[in-house]
């Protein structure tokens, strides 16, 4: 990865049940030191983790193992990348979306 020049560490993972903003709050230093960082969220504090991550300079990148409880979406892993990453190594849709790209998991 050095010759990415990928900071370190590379992947921070973090899945406490409910304390996860509090941990990164607490990882001041360390947070703008990685490059992807992978969160839970459920449906009530979603848009506050994402909105925590995104004033600390990163981008949603994906998200992962949606869970869904009575055919209502309960929580899922969100994936952040580090936005200066993000703007090197990722294409955005600066050509528009080509809908034979686009898949719907369910």
């Amino acid at each position: 990865m050095k010759d990415r020049e990928y900071n370190q560490p590379y992947f921070l993972k973090i899945d406490v049940d409910g304390l996860e903003v509090k941990i990164l709050n607490g990882a001041e230093r360390t947070l703008p030191l990685c490059s992807v960082v992978m969160i839970e969220a459920d449906k009530a504090n979603l848009v506050e983790r994402l909105s925590f991550m995104l004033s600390r300079g990163f981008e949603l990148y994906d998200f992962a193992e949606p869970a869904y409880y009575d055919d209502a979406f309960w929580q899922c892993d969100l994936i952040f990348v580090n936005v200066a990453i993000y703007n090197r190594y990722f294409r955005r849709l600066e050509d528009g979306l080509d809908i034979s790209k686009y898949v719907v998991f369910r």
